[in-house]
């Protein structure tokens, strides 16, 4: 959401009343997932708000699409203070293919609702110029976003696919080991390599595991791989120096005075030109 007065559930009561038959699930109350029979495709949706800057800006390593929200119910304030500050930060790390979508048209007199939509999207031209505004009132608007997401096609950030991500759908701690449940994202997890929790630091992996899914049926478990210690990266980021390593011992009298004697300064005679001074003969090899 732009906008602090926007209320993102009452967008996603939306989306899940789209299609009668469609199965949603919630996992925790930031996630619904949706399995639509209609489009034979299964979609997941997380609440993000832009006040916790850091943790809404992790969120856009994880996912394929965002869907910004603004409300014809804000008056001309569809984007606040907030949403354009997060905007710009989003905007300078990558926005995984953006979609905006206009709420409570409805509540706007017909004659009216032409001349405002054409109004946010001449203020969203200045950030998505090539994105066309979607509404989201009723539930064939909501199919038609569904449709959206499902069909277009995905931008690449190449920060994000750079390295694996994974959201924390549950997150348990036991015995000095935390276990981490969600879906991998980019590329494969190298089960030898270091994870990096935000907060908490990087650590190592013990092993990685499939997990139940949500919308399945499924009860089981199996270990996919297994940390090998040998093949493991260490915890150390910095290189420790070694204060002996660059030791040199120091030369003995004996060595000293040879160097001194294979050294010594032999006397040269110059010659030099009638009338020049010793300042000047000094330049004279």
């Amino acid at each position: 959401a732009l906008n602090e007065f926007i209320d993102i559930n009452s967008a996603l009561a939306v989306i899940e009343s789209c299609e009668e038959d469609a199965i949603v699930n919630k996992s925790n109350p930031n996630i619904t997932y949706l399995k639509s029979l209609r489009l034979k495709q299964r979609f997941t949706f997380v609440q993000a708000n832009y006040e916790n800057e850091l943790k809404a800006l992790d969120l856009l390593k994880v996912c394929d699409s965002t869907v910004f929200l603004v409300s014809a119910a804000t008056g001309d304030d569809f984007i606040d203070k907030g949403g354009e500050k997060f905007l710009n930060l989003a905007l300078s790390q990558g926005i995984p293919t953006p979609l905006i979508a206009l709420m409570d048209l409805e509540s706007i007199a017909p004659k009216k609702r032409t001349q405002l939509k054409n109004d946010v999207q001449k203020l969203l031209n200045n950030h998505f110029p090539e994105e066309k505004l979607m509404t989201l009132d009723k539930a064939s608007d909501g199919l038609n976003m569904l449709r959206r997401i499902g069909g277009q096609k995905r931008n690449t950030i190449h920060n994000k696919e750079n390295r694996a991500h994974l959201y924390a759908e549950k997150a348990e701690y036991n015995e000095g080991t935390l276990k981490v449940t969600g879906y991998l994202r980019s590329i494969p997890f190298n089960v030898n390599g270091l994870v990096y929790v935000p907060e908490l630091g990087t650590f190592q992996i013990s092993q990685i595991d499939t997990a139940i899914d949500p919308m399945s049926d499924e009860s089981s478990t199996q270990v996919l791989a297994v940390a090998n210690p040998s093949l493991q990266m260490t915890l150390d980021s910095e290189n420790v120096p070694d204060e002996m390593d660059a030791e040199q011992a120091f030369p003995s009298q004996a060595e000293i005075e040879q160097s001194m004697l294979e050294n010594k300064e032999k006397k040269l005679i110059k010659r030099i030109p009638k009338g020049m001074s010793d300042y000047q003969a000094c330049w004279i090899p």
